[in-house]
């Protein structure tokens, strides 16, 4: 009761010069360490978030294959027992039949050399669609699907005919197509590898039996990256179970997103690093100046401490008034960090107000993404942080002695 009310009396606005400097640089040292905190992990989630969505946009968390062998291409015999198997283990998750090949796509002017594959399942339906810059995706067959980069380096656009060579079992096969659509995702590793193609025309090429076969059965199954690699093997011991046991004729191998996609995982790990970096550094200038701060406004105080003590006030009682008004410092930095990065977050994400390079980032904005949970985490590390910081100025009023501190000048 006592130290709340002598802290109210203490006013920190109304203080002189000095104090009144001490206590603005305190909070902006705050209000920045915060923010910067705030933004930093708003990207780094956002970075995590949208590089993933791409990478499973091209790559199914899990990929079942035939091991390829010396002779011919392996190919998957999608037979309701292996879809039994895959089920049995995913139950209700989506798994599709997906055909690939390479080839090259000549224009009139240029050509490139790609991987075509079928568009199914509901993550390349998704992110793909979304991604259509003009026209539409793959309907009919002889519809081909391409990237920006792709019908720039053909020279070419909508509605305009390509060659497709297929490169299949040693043989080139020789195909037509119309470009039914163009599409842009910004990840320039794939979109310069890779165009989507009807099913009918790669059924056709690689003689799979009308969809019995196929190069590879795409299993979209919910869950983070980190737990692939968990539903991978669970996966990959039943089919050898059920070969085993001669339920399935082929041995199949089970691939994950973690394995695919290890170069960019690898690379969003690293900025995770640089985050923890970021945020220790900002800590440290956080409490180095909520610190500092502190000892010029107890300094500026000591002959009021001095009479305090005189007139009978413990150290305990002196120490919890300056504790309030260090709170209060602090409680008002991280209102104007909280105000001030929401602010820049929302505007970041509805605006995209600062672009990246694409072929650097692989994305064309700065993505920033962030939960309440996070957000109140960090509020309160923040909180944490600076309360405990806090003990170190005030136990100066300890060594504060009544008679010299009333003539201290």
């Amino acid at each position: 009761m006592f130290a709340s009310f002598l802290a109210r009396r203490m006013s920190l606005i109304r203080a002189d010069r000095r104090s009144l400097v001490g206590s603005v640089v305190a909070i902006a040292g705050v209000a920045l360490a915060v923010c910067t905190m705030m933004l930093t992990v708003a990207v780094s989630r956002g970075f995590g978030r949208e590089v993933t969505a791409r990478l499973l946009a091209f790559d199914a968390p899990l990929t079942v294959s035939v091991p390829p062998i010396v002779e011919g291409e392996s190919m998957v015999a999608v037979t309701p027992e292996l879809r039994e198997v895959i089920n049995d283990v995913f139950p209700g998750v989506e798994n599709v039949a997906v055909w690939q090949t390479p080839a090259m796509v000549k224009s009139s002017t240029s050509f490139d050399g790609l991987i075509l594959k079928n568009l199914s399942g509901r993550s390349h339906c998704g992110f793909i669609c979304e991604s259509l810059v003009r026209g539409r995706t793959p309907e009919k067959t002889g519809d081909i699907l391409i990237s920006s980069e792709t019908a720039e380096t053909l020279d070419v656009d909508t509605a305009d005919r390509v060659d497709i060579a297929l490169f299949i079992d040693g043989a080139v096969k020789l195909r037509r197509a119309t470009v039914a659509g163009i599409y842009n995702t910004h990840f320039v590793d794939y979109d310069g590898n890779v165009a989507f193609i009807d099913s009918m025309t790669l059924i056709s090429a690689l003689r799979a039996e009308d969809g019995a076969l196929a190069t590879e059965v795409e299993i979209f199954a919910d869950g983070s990256p980190g737990e692939f690699p968990v539903m991978a093997t669970m996966l990959q011991n039943a089919l050898s179970k059920a070969n085993f046991t001669g339920k399935l004729s082929d041995y199949y191998r089970v691939d994950n997103f973690t394995d695919t996609a290890s170069s960019y995982l690898g690379w969003l790990a690293l900025l995770d690093v640089n985050v923890m970096v970021i945020i220790g550094l900002m800590a440290f200038i956080a409490a180095f100046t909520l610190t500092s701060s502190m000892i010029v406004i107890v300094l500026e105080r000591v002959k009021s401490i001095g009479m305090l003590k005189a007139l009978g006030a413990s150290n305990g009682q002196l120490q919890s008034v300056f504790m309030i008004l260090g709170v209060r410092l602090l409680l008002c930095g991280i209102a104007i960090a909280d105000a001030i990065s929401m602010v820049l977050i929302v505007m970041q994400r509805q605006f995209h107000v600062l672009p990246l390079d694409p072929k650097n980032y692989y994305l064309d904005y700065v993505p920033v993404d962030m939960t309440w949970q996070m957000f109140m985490m960090v509020n309160v590390g923040a909180m944490v942080l600076g309360v405990l910081t806090m003990f170190i100025p005030v136990k100066i009023i300890a060594t504060v002695r009544p008679v010299q501190a009333i003539s201290f000048e």
